[in-house]
């Protein structure tokens, strides 16, 4: 099960920089020479800002990460049969204390948290990473996408 998980969290980062990557490049080259000059540096702050934010993490993010750990390694790996339906769904109690239902924004988090934590291993610093990520890219495309309007 360990070979499996490692070899999944494998995968996944690699279609990751598979991705990011030509997507980096492609930017570099479309971008208008001041945004170009900011590319690299500000992908390098974001991610800086949000692996370092991962480290201790508190309050709301904690909690969710907590949940989101939870869900990932003791329903998703434990059985995908069972888990399926609750990350499709829109209900799921945690320690038969906390309910998440609807389209809550939290609950919708905690599933994006458990999907990374397929590719972090649950790692909070590199969820950090990947959220940094994710972030820095839209930015970027509504920046692009105001600076083609504008």
């Amino acid at each position: 099960m360990m070979l499996l998980k490692l070899l999944l969290a494998l995968t996944l980062n690699v279609a990751l920089l598979a991705w990011l990557l030509p997507w980096l490049r492609r930017q570099w080259r479309e971008a208008p020479r001041p945004l170009r000059r900011v590319l690299l540096p500000a992908l390098a702050l974001r991610l800086l800002i949000g692996g370092l934010g991962g480290l201790h993490l508190r309050g709301d993010a904690a909690g969710m990460s907590s949940v989101a750990r939870d869900f990932t390694f003791s329903k998703i790996w434990v059985d995908l049969g069972q888990a399926l339906p609750v990350f499709l769904g829109t209900t799921y109690v945690h320690d038969d204390t906390k309910v998440f239902n609807d389209f809550s924004n939290t609950f919708f988090f905690i599933k994006t948290m458990a999907v990374l934590n397929l590719a972090s291993g649950g790692l909070d610093w590199l969820n950090g990473l990947y959220l940094s990520l994710f972030t820095f890219v839209g930015c970027w495309i509504l920046a692009r996408t105001l600076a083609r309007r504008w």
